[in-house]
């Protein structure tokens, strides 16, 4: 559905005897008037408003339609089906496509409308109570239309309260459904739904196809093979857009207690989570206390940690010059060992050694003493021997003392 609605401004102007579109001389295009200049020949010159007919700036002559000049809204307006005025025309689209889908579909009380959207596919299944081609609908705002088709149904149906058990159904071939008269229906909550009629589709009636011979005749039977085939397609689904989909005041109420209901339930919601979120932030203030703590105690350990490693530091330089002195000490021991070892050998020479002297020192002694005893007893064993031998000591020691004196 269009976001905005716009009723047509201006109109290009036909001309009744010639049945031809009026020039514009100063650019030869077809002559366009404003409503407000329809409006004043209607009222000032109503012979030549008479040999006028107003219509849609469709680009294509033959999809234009009529409009009529309304001098109380100040708008141009399309011609409604069954406008008693002389400007009433019946056959603004007469093509035996659209005439042959609205029969088609006035003759089925089951639908399944397929509204296409975004590429999305979204059916509708009605069993209307009632459906009516072409009825009289008359608006309180004195607004006449005649809609294709008008369907009714019944409260089973789940849309029953927002539209109020009704919807239209406008068949398009040469011209859609005008923004003017879909914001009417909007205003009055009358649902509309589009049936787009292809050209050169099999929807299209046969004689009005781009191949079909030209000059060629038709008949009644070919109009009813065509709804037949068409009744048989809609039976199945109905493909087109929703093109108004009001809300009734109803189900606007029932829409808007249920908004209230969950604004009161969210304000509760919300008065709890602002309670929450009160305590959460006395928490939140206790622990960024406990947090401040927490970080001076941990600047603290920092520093002490910072401390330790110095004294670590230092204690692994005193433990390496230690660890240096010891491989020193270790390197010192190994040769006081070696030293041990020769001085222990060299001990161990000079022991046998004295070992040795002590035996000789022995002997000697043993030798002395026995000398000395032989000396003290010689006399007595060996008088002559001795006495001789002091004698000779004693001219020895004699000559000694001449030779020193």
């Amino acid at each position: 559905m269009p976001d905005a609605y716009q009723r047509p401004n201006e109109a290009y102007v036909k001309n009744i005897e010639t049945n031809e579109f009026i020039l514009d001389n100063s650019t030869g295009k077809h002559l366009r008037v404003s409503i407000g200049k329809a409006i004043r020949i209607k009222v000032d010159n109503d012979k030549l408003h008479k040999k006028r007919t107003y219509w849609s700036l469709h680009p294509d002559e033959k999809r234009r339609y009529r409009l009529k000049v309304h001098t109380v809204n100040m708008q141009f307006e399309k011609f409604n089906k069954g406008d008693s005025n002389f400007e009433f025309d019946r056959n603004y689209d007469e093509s035996m496509s659209h005439k042959c889908a609205v029969e088609a579909l006035s003759r089925l009380s089951c639908m399944t409308l397929i509204h296409v959207e975004n590429n999305k596919r979204i059916p509708i299944t009605f069993e209307f109570d009632t459906v009516r081609k072409e009825p009289y609908v008359h608006l309180p705002n004195n607004t006449k239309y005649f809609p294709d088709i008008l369907c009714t149904f019944n409260e089973a149906h789940e849309l029953f309260d927002k539209w109020g058990g009704k919807i239209a159904i406008e068949v398009t071939y040469t011209h859609g459904c005008e923004s003017y008269k879909q914001e009417d229906f909007m205003f009055h909550n009358i649902p509309v739904f589009e049936v787009t009629i292809e050209n050169g589709s099999a929807r299209q009636f046969p004689a009005e196809r781009p191949n079909w011979p030209k000059g060629k005749l038709w008949d009644e039977k070919l109009v009813e093979e065509h709804i037949n085939d068409l009744v048989n397609w809609f039976s199945q689904n109905i493909v087109g857009e929703l093109k108004v989909d009001p809300i009734s005041t109803r189900l606007h109420l029932q829409v808007v207690k249920e908004y209230i209901d969950q604004i009161e339930s969210l304000e509760v919601a919300n008065k709890d989570l602002y309670e929450s979120a009160q305590l959460a932030e006395r928490s939140l203030a206790s622990n960024f206390n406990k947090i401040n703590k927490l970080e001076n105690e941990y600047s603290n350990s920092i520093k002490v940690i910072k401390s330790y490693e110095e004294k670590c530091s230092n204690l692994i330089k005193k433990n390496s010059r230690l660890t240096d002195l010891v491989a020193i000490e270790k390197e010192n021991n190994n040769i006081l060992q070696v030293t041990a070892k020769e001085m222990e050998k060299s001990n161990e020479s000079l022991n046998a050694s004295i070992r040795k002297k002590h035996v000789v020192n022995k002997i000697a002694m043993w030798c002395g003493s026995l000398f000395i005893l032989l000396f003290i007893f010689s006399p007595t064993l060996f008088p002559e021997s001795a006495a001789k031998t002091l004698n000779s000591w004693f001219k020895m020691m004699v000559n000694l003392r001449n030779l020193l004196g």
